[in-house]
């Protein structure tokens, strides 16, 4: 896909023939082949003519034409008798002075020229630049619209797009929100118009935050307008445009420099607590609203009962469940019987089986065992089940029995059962009572459940009380791993046993209530005698990060040196790497950052992340001249990100799917100043620019006259000969450039003529 831009030369030559009333002349299309270019990146605007190797031809323009007042277009045909070569960079130029004014980078592409003797028949290239900006047509001299000579599309992508508004109408009619879009609400002695997504006569209009409305000064009654329109460029994306309008009446339908606009009301604000909402709901809205009726044809619920009858024995109908006491009376030959109200039936009725089977048993034991008690008999039967059983079954039968018997009868019994067990177990088995220990379950202590195999204990999941071993799995470092506490309110250690990793610690705590575990902290990094990078000018992955959004920040601070010469304080430095979030949801992404010290050589020339899920990211840096040279690393992050140390990690190429980081290196000490350049040629009264990142106040400037006129010079001040004189020179305080030729004509008086200038413009912090 290829792109086009206006160069900033181009602005200030534009400004210059507009102040001079000199008509822009852009006479020429430049083809070249730029090694390495990426047709899909940015195109910089002070981007210039290429050099004469690169440059493969240089065309005059073959037609050039209006398209409306505001931009002009330029052809070129190149026909079967030119090439053959390739090209990926088109300039469009001005061919007296070489400005580059439209530059256009595309994939490499061919013009073939035509070779009969070899059955080669060549082709034909046709290229357009279009060039918008304002009064361009009159600046440029252009008359002839473009449409006599070219197909123009405008009528039917206009078309096009009115044609998905009309059938949205269909859809959403001349208005309608969804939810709380665009809701005016009175906040803080004023008025908020809420975020959200709504449609007006089919134009999609999203607002992505809340807008304040400034309503001190406003006299009520007044109405609050949405207006929206469909603009764009020739040669730009178009899109919704959105604006509020506060008054008494505003048109639903206007024209504005021929872009239709529709509005729609969206309240009335009658005082600053006393608002009226006048937005129409979409029907999505309406339909979930539960005091709506959107289906009428259908009975509500409600009406149900009204409508339909109670089901029987020999017709259906709606089922209405018994209570509790009219299953017990057993009256109702309509209603249902559930579990609920079942059960207590059927407990009743065991219950009562039971003590007649008890009482029948008892009458049994009586007639057959005569004179024995009835309770020591059932003594007799509950040792004989209780032995059958274990824990808990043997305890209660232990209790059971010193409540009946005879204290000397219990003890005897006692000591007879503690004997037998004595001598059953050895000391290596486990007693009766292993469970308990001094009246504690097992649960309050702390249980090593020995070495896990790859890839070990998973810190999540990990019981409490408990010891394991975990490579890494939901935890820092590959190593022992601890939790103690009570039920969710638990603590967690984790401890690296590697020779890097040994002197780490950190730790994190589960919220019982929320039942969540918080993120790891490290207590005792360590890591100041880590080295990081192996490969110079290769990429290493550095860590992983999880960092939500809502601003999350992660800092990765590298102290390293680039020489070994004692009391050379430049080759020693520090480097700090910056990742934060934004407050998108889900997070969007990072912002990396990276700020200097100083020294003779960064540590990380480049870096990047690659999401991989769940709000992680893996960070990637491009090692420089010395990766290995007795690195000291530290990282921390905020409370609600998570920082994973990857270790010695081997160099690679640059990772697929990277995202480079949008900022650069800034270095700040006496040595190393931060310093911008930019150079070129202006006309007389031009402004020189300022560097980026820089203000004029911090910029330093040279100039000389440009001027290639010829004449003789006159040095005698008394002669009768024409005198010549230049001047060239800079306001320090405001950048303008003075350039002019005087021209002395004996006795005459002076003629002025202003010409161009070079200049270089330095600055420095």
């Amino acid at each position: 896909m290829s792109k086009t831009i206006l160069t900033t030369a181009f602005a200030t030559y534009q400004a210059q023939c507009n102040a001079a009333g000199h008509p822009v002349i852009l006479d020429e299309f430049v083809f070249a082949l730029i090694p390495h270019q990426d047709p899909n990146a940015p195109i910089h605007p002070e981007e210039t003519l290429p050099t004469n190797e690169m440059i493969k031809g240089r065309f005059k323009i073959t037609q050039k034409g209006m398209i409306n007042p505001d931009a002009v277009v330029y052809s070129i045909i190149l026909g079967t008798e030119i090439g053959s070569w390739d090209f990926n960079w088109i300039g469009l130029v001005n061919s007296d002075t070489n400005l580059v004014a439209a530059i256009t980078h595309t994939v490499p592409q061919t013009k073939v020229k035509a070779n009969p003797a070899n059955n080669i028949e060549g082709d034909t290239l046709t290229r357009n630049i279009i060039t918008s900006y304002v009064n361009a047509a009159k600046l440029t001299d252009i008359n002839v619209t473009a449409d006599v000579w070219q197909l123009d599309f405008n009528q039917r992508l206009m078309a096009m797009d009115d044609r998905v508004r009309l059938e949205n109408t269909d859809t959403y009619g001349v208005s309608s929100f969804i939810g709380d879009a665009w809701l005016v609400t009175p906040e803080n002695e004023g008025a908020v118009i809420h975020s959200g997504t709504g449609y007006v006569q089919g134009l999609q209009c999203i607002n992505l935050q809340r807008i304040p409305l400034d309503i001190n000064a406003v006299s009520f009654p007044q109405t609050v307008y949405l207006d929206v329109s469909f603009d764009g460029s020739v040669n730009s994306e178009w899109h919704t445009k959105t604006r509020i309008v506060i008054t008494n009446h505003y048109p639903d339908k206007q024209i504005e420099k021929g872009i239709t606009h529709y509005s729609v009301p969206l309240a009335t604000i009658n005082s600053l607590s006393d608002i009226t909402d006048l937005r129409t709901p979409d029907w999505r809205t309406y339909h979930l609203n539960e005091k709506n009726d959107p289906h009428p044809q259908y009975a509500q619920k409600s009406d149900v009962d009204t409508y339909v009858s109670l089901t029987s024995t020999d017709k259906a109908g709606l089922i209405e469940l018994a209570t509790q006491e009219e299953v017990n009376t057993g009256i109702d030959n309509q209603k249902a019987v559930t579990p609920a109200t079942l059960k207590p039936v059927i407990d009743d009725t065991k219950n009562y089986a039971s003590e007649q089977a008890r009482q029948e048993a008892n009458r049994v034991k009586s007639e057959i065992y005569g004179g024995i008690p009835a309770t020591t008999l059932d003594t007799i039967a509950e040792v004989a089940e209780a032995l059958t059983e274990t824990g808990d079954a043997v305890a209660s039968l232990f209790q059971q029995l010193g409540e009946k018997l005879p204290k000397t009868v219990f003890d005897a019994f006692k000591k007879t059962v503690t004997d037998s067990l004595n001598n059953k177990l050895g000391k290596t088995e486990k007693a009766a009572d292993s469970s308990k220990l001094d009246g504690l379950g097992v649960t309050a202590f702390l249980r090593d459940n020995g070495w896990n195999a790859s890839p070990g204990q998973d810190a999540n999941t990990q019981p409490n009380m408990s010891t394991d071993f975990s490579y890494a799995n939901n935890a820092p470092y590959n190593g022992p791993l601890t939790r103690i506490g009570s039920g969710d309110y638990s603590l967690q250690l984790n401890n690296g046993y590697s020779a890097r990793n040994e002197r780490r610690l950190s730790f994190r705590s589960k919220n019982g209530d929320s039942r969540s575990w918080n993120p790891w902290t490290g207590i005792m990094t360590g890591e100041v005698a880590f080295n990081g990078m192996s490969t110079s000018g290769q990429w290493h992955k550095l860590a992983i990060v999880t960092m939500p959004n809502s601003a999350s920040t992660a800092v990765i601070e590298i102290n390293n040196g680039s020489g070994f010469n004692v009391g050379t304080a430049n080759q020693v430095g520090t480097q700090k790497i910056y990742l934060r979030t934004g407050n998108g949801t889900p997070a969007t992404g990072l912002t990396i950052m990276s700020i200097s010290d100083g020294g003779l050589s960064l540590m990380v020339t480049d870096m990047g992340y690659r999401a991989i899920g769940n709000n992680q990211y893996e960070i990637y840096a491009l090692a420089s001249q010395y990766p290995d040279a007795g690195l000291a690393w530290r990282a921390w992050t905020s409370l609600n990100a998570e920082f994973k140390w990857i270790g010695n990690a081997v160099g690679t190429a640059q990772p697929t799917g990277l995202t480079k980081w949008l900022g650069t290196t800034i270095t700040y000490n006496s040595q190393y100043k931060q310093t911008g350049v930019l150079t070129g040629v202006l006309w007389h009264g031009g402004t020189i620019p300022v560097p980026a990142g820089f203000s004029r106040s911090q910029c330093h400037y040279i100039v000389s006259l440009n001027d290639s006129g010829t004449g003789t010079w006159d040095v005698d001040e008394n002669g009768n000969y024409n005198h010549y004189r230049t001047r060239c020179s800079v306001n320090q305080s405001n950048g303008v450039i003075t350039a002019l030729r005087d021209v002395v004509f004996h006795g005459r008086g002076n003629i002025e003529t202003a010409c161009g200038a070079n200049y270089m413009v330095i600055a420095t912090r």
